[in-house]
This record gives C-alpha cells, sequence and structure tokens, in this order.
C-alpha cells in the first residue's frame, strides 16, 4: 500500500475510534465525572465484577498464584473460577490501570469505557468490510454498540456481557478466512475468539459456534467447496484457539462435565424461557431512562392491555429510524444483504425462545430452540435473550446498508451534498434519541470505616455476619483483604463447601440436606447468626477464624446486636483474668470487628 494511502487509513480509523470514545463519553455521563468515585450501574453486578479484578491482581501481583482457583471465599476450601465471570482478558487489562492508579473505579471504568468504544470499533470494522462505505459503517457499529440490550446489561453491571467486542471481530476474520485463507486470517479469526470467550463469557463462545455452523451450512447449499487451504486454516484457527486457552478451558471442562457438584450452568427450559425477550420489546422503547421514557410507560401501562416488562433481557428495541433503515436495506438490497439477513432472523428467533413471548399472555411454544437447548455448550447460554447481541450486530450491519443506499440516492439529486450530510445528520440524532441512555446511572456505596481496621490488622480468616451474598459484600472483601468463609462468585448459592461443618443445633433440629434446595446456604447462614455465635464458637474455631465482621445496618433487628455483646461478655467471662478471648477492635455505628484470641 503506498505510504499516503496508508496514512489515509489509518487517520480513518483513527477517527472512527476517537467518535466512538466521544459517543460513549456523553452517553454514559456522568461517568467521565465520577471515573474515581463511582461505577457505572444501578447497583447489580458491578461491584462483583470489581471483585474479580481486585482478586485477579492479589493472586497475581501480591500472592504470586494462579488465579482461578481462590481460597479467598469459600475458606478454608476454595473454589474455582474458571465457570464464572471473572473475565481474564478484562482482568488483566485492569491490573494493570490499578498498579498505576491504586484505584479500583478507575480500572474498573477504564475497561468500561474501552470496552464502549472497541465495541462499536470492531462492529464498525465488520461493517466496512461488507459495506465498503465510511460512514454507514460507522452508523452500523453504532447500532451494536449502542444497542438497548447491551446498555441495559451494563445497567446490571454485566462488564462480561458489556465487553461483547471478540464478537464482530471474530466474523468478520472467519468470513475473510473462507474468502481469502491463509495463517493471518486464521489468527485473527482466533484472537476475535479469544476475546469473546475471555473477555465477554462462555456464552459468546456458544454463539458463535452457532454462528460458524450456519455459516458453513450456508456456504455449502450455496454451493461453495472447501478447499484445502480453507480446510487448514480452520484447523489453524481452532488449534491456536485450544492452545493458548487450554490454561482455562480444559479446566472448566473437567468442572463443567465432571466435577459437577462445584457448579451447575445448565438451566432448564422453563427458566431459559423466562430470560427470553420478546416481540413486543422490539418496537418498544428501552424503560431505562432516556428522552423516550414517558411514550415506553404509556405503552406498558395503558388501561387496555397493560404489558410486563421482563427484565434486562427484553430491552431488544431496534429503533425506528434503524428498523426503516433495515427494512430498506433487507428489501432493495436482498441479494446483497440475505445471508446477513438470515443471521439475524436466526439469532432473534433464538432471543425469543424456547417460550416466545408476544406481549403478556400471548405466547407460543418454540421447538427450534428446545432442541438448542438438549445440546452442550449451546444450552449454556442461560439467558437465551442474550442472542439478541449477535442479533443486534447484524441488524446494524443490514440498516447500516439501507442507510448507505439512501445515501447514494441523496447524493444523485439537485443539492445532493446539502441533502446527504443532512440525512446523515437527521439519522444519527434520531438513532441515539431512541436508544439514548444520557444520565447513566451510577452508583457509590460508602465503606465502612471498620474495614479499614481490619485491614490493618494481623492476617487472618473472617466470618461475615450475616453472611456474604452478593457483589457489595464481595467487593468490600478488596478493602479488608483478608479470606471469607462463604462468597458469591456464580449466582447458584453456595458451592459445595460446608458439609463438614455444620452448625451445633442443626441435626438437633431435625433438618436435613435432602430438604433443601441450596443445603449450604443453610449452614453457613446458620454459623453466622447472631444468636448461634456462642454454641456454634467450636465450629467457627474449626475453621481458624480470626475475625468476626459484624454489618450491623444489614441485622434483621436489634435483638441481634444484644446476642452479639451477650456473645463478647459471655466469652470474655469465661477466660483467666485480664485475658479476652474476644477483642473489639472497631464499634461504630453500622460496623463491629471482633477478633476471636
Amino acid at each position: 500500500m503506498p505510504y499516503k494511502a496508508a496514512e489515509k487509513t489509518i487517520a480513518e480509523h483513527a477517527l472512527a475510534f476517537f467518535l466512538y470514545l466521544l459517543v460513549f463519553t456523553f452517553t454514559t455521563y456522568p461517568l467521565i465525572l465520577r471515573f474515581s468515585s463511582a461505577m457505572p450501574g444501578n447497583g447489580g453486578d458491578e461491584y462483583l465484577m470489581s471483585w474479580f479484578f481486585y482478586e485477579f491482581y492479589h493472586s497475581v501481583f501480591v500472592l504470586h498464584r494462579w488465579p482461578y482457583y481462590t481460597h479467598m471465599i469459600f475458606y478454608p476450601r476454595g473454589v474455582p473460577l474458571y465457570l464464572t465471570t471473572s473475565m481474564p482478558v478484562n482482568s488483566l487489562l485492569a491490573s494493570g490501570i490499578y498498579f498505576f492508579t491504586r484505584d479500583r473505579f478507575a480500572a474498573y471504568n477504564g475497561i468500561f469505557l474501552l470496552s464502549s468504544v472497541l465495541n462499536g470499533y470492531f462492529a464498525f470494522l465488520l461493517s466496512k468490510d461488507v459495506l465498503k462505505g465510511y460512514i454507514p459503517s460507522f452508523f452500523g457499529g453504532l447500532i451494536f454498540a449502542f444497542s438497548p440490550l447491551i446498555i441495559e446489561q451494563a445497567r446490571w453491571g454485566d462488564l462480561n456481557v458489556w465487553s461483547a467486542y471478540g464478537i464482530p471481530l471474530y466474523i468478520l476474520f472467519f468470513n475473510r478466512m473462507f474468502e481469502e485463507p491463509g495463517l493471518k486470517n486464521a489468527l485473527l479469526a482466533s484472537l476475535g475468539l479469544f476475546l469473546a470467550t475471555f473477555a465477554g463469557f462462555y456464552e459468546y463462545t456458544a454463539m458463535l459456534l452457532l454462528y460458524s455452523l450456519f455459516f458453513l451450512i450456508y456456504r455449502f447449499f450455496e454451493g461453495r467447496r472447501f478447499g484445502k487451504n480453507y480446510l487448514k486454516s480452520l484447523a489453524a484457527m481452532v488449534l491456536s484457539f485450544l492452545a493458548v486457552s487450554s490454561p482455562l478451558i480444559l479446566p472448566a471442562f473437567y468442572y463443567l462435565f465432571i466435577n459437577k457438584g462445584t457448579v451447575n450452568l445448565n438451566p432448564g427450559v422453563l427458566q431459559s424461557g423466562a430470560y427470553s425477550s420478546s416481540i413486543a420489546s422490539l418496537f418498544i422503547p428501552p424503560f431505562y431512562k432516556h428522552l423516550l421514557l414517558g411514550f415506553t410507560k404509556a405503552l406498558y401501562f395503558n388501561k387496555f392491555y397493560p404489558l410486563i416488562y421482563r427484565g434486562a433481557n427484553s430491552e431488544d428495541f431496534l429503533g425506528y429510524v434503524p428498523l426503516g433503515l433495515f427494512l430498506g436495506g433487507a428489501i432493495k438490497g436482498f441479494k446483497e444483504m440475505k445471508f446477513y439477513f438470515y443471521c439475524f432472523i436466526l439469532f432473534l428467533v433464538l432471543s425469543l425462545s424456547p417460550i416466545v413471548h408476544i406481549v403478556n399472555g400471548i405466547f407460543f411454544f418454540d421447538p427450534f430452540v428446545y432442541l438448542v437447548n438438549l445440546l452442550p455448550i449451546l444450552r449454556d447460554v442461560r439467558e437465551s435473550g442474550r442472542y439478541m447481541i449477535v442479533g443486534f450486530l447484524f441488524f446494524g450491519v443490514i440498516s447500516a446498508f439501507g442507510m448507505k443506499l439512501l445515501l447514494e440516492a441523496a447524493s444523485k439529486l439537485k443539492y445532493g451534498v446539502l441533502l446527504k450530510s443532512t440525512a446523515v445528520l437527521i439519522i444519527f440524532a434520531l438513532t441515539i434519541a431512541g436508544y439514548d441512555s444520557y444520565g447513566f446511572e451510577m452508583k457509590s456505596y460508602p465503606v465502612p470505616h471498620g474495614l479499614y481496621i481490619l485491614k490493618n490488622a494481623p492476617p487472618g480468616p473472617v466470618l461475615e455476619i450475616p453472611a456474604p451474598w452478593g457483589g457489595f459484600d464481595m467487593f468490600l472483601q478488596g478493602v479488608y483483604e483478608k479470606p471469607v468463609l462463604g462468597g458469591y462468585a456464580v449466582g447458584y448459592g453456595f458451592p459445595d463447601r460446608y458439609k463438614g461443618y455444620p452448625p451445633a443445633d442443626f441435626h438437633a433440629r431435625g433438618f436435613s440436606a435432602g430438604a433443601f434446595a441450596d443445603a449450604n446456604s443453610v449452614f453457613l447462614n446458620r454459623l453466622s447468626l447472631p444468636e448461634n455465635l456462642r454454641e456454634n464458637l467450636k465450629y467457627i474455631k474449626k475453621l481458624n477464624v480470626k475475625y468476626l465482621l459484624i454489618l450491623k445496618n444489614r441485622l434483621g433487628n436489634s435483638k441481634d446486636v444484644k446476642y452479639i455483646r451477650a456473645f463478647i461478655d459471655y466469652e470474655n467471662s469465661r477466660s483467666p483474668k485480664g485475658a479476652k478471648r474476644v477483642s473489639v477492635l472497631y464499634d461504630g455505628r453500622n460496623t463491629t470487628v471482633l477478633r476471636l484470641n
């Protein structure tokens, strides 16, 4: 490539990257003003995602250990993290930010903003490869990166779902590899799959495997044949991915298929249906705070036929302007766009299934996705509505093609340049208005002062009272930096950690493990109830607990505080004169820290 052409290409790519950065700086406002004090989200899982970054950094750079089996939670046995939302790629990048800033908020927000821009930029590259047009391709990238479904996932703190940039990168080079077999495209496709899996989640791996299968079947029925060079490239892609990923994939398969008692990621069909999209959501603006929220509420809460808002996996609003361009691109250019149109339909159907909801009370059974649910790996997309994330990518490509046709028609008219410029501004403004998330939710909970006292205390395991459950509990551990009994690594209850250490009164009260869907939750919660502290002290000491972290603002009632005070007085009354069996390190309004001597 001549020097000037290469310079122009670099400038075009840099401009696209910068413009996406500007768009997301605006649409995630006030993130840019609170970069070191809050995280974007509504209080869902963003604090848990931040804990994964902390755990990776602490394991690798402080303890110098492999970060995917941790004893920092579910102490003393620990728990594997291979099948959790640990995001090793993002964790490594966040560790770099944290190393220089020592700021966990900045580390999280830096990855959040970087993922936002890469979502748009890599989708732009895919669109440009298909359309050969700059402005429409930028628009296609914007639809994918700015789609309400991805924004809603970010609002729930699911940074792994937000980090979808490996999807368009993989599809771009997987497609290219068919037309231009070779090691370069094979390795870049492998990189896309790696980023989709380890910056995102295994759900994306399943989606891309499904896409790959559909691509190959489609080309076969087109009459295309797979030559030796292509098969070699395909093998190089798969083998390079497996070679680089094997330290993470092999243990994941072990815990998924061999040691099945540890985690369970396979939902039933009806559970998947609860997390599906609905057809109505394709045409109703998103439910989060945005310019058209009043219109959305009027549709949901009308007196004639109220609709049910189905949560984070039903924010599938296509946008009225992009939908018009999509229809134009699909109809006028069906010959060029039919493969991407079929891809869109495939992932749309998957997102609606296995029970396709039209509106409240109107649904039908879809056997196609029931069959998909029976297949290994593909069934692990436990929230079927997320298939629409890939659907939005193809929707964006076709909408961008429709925009290209519109701009080409406008440029042929009188005052073509003016009409073309005006059309671009109107399309972008109305699309952003339809997807808008300006005034992005930010959360910042105060950290109790007692945790900093605990941080500076000598090493030792911690029992939180009440038992830790939820993302913010995990975030707090990153403050006091000590191992904790229990924890929250995946949203499926406590793994099989505590059967050997039931509370003293557990069997005496006639409970049995089979009587509970999650017996370990019962074990740990009984162990950490304030009224059980005295009688369960021998079990607590058997677990080598050194500290009791009592979050008083989370206790059930005022009696709990009295139980704790009685526990302290009783244990110290039994100690030799001048010694204390329980020391109060800190006693504040919301937090008490006790040390067991």
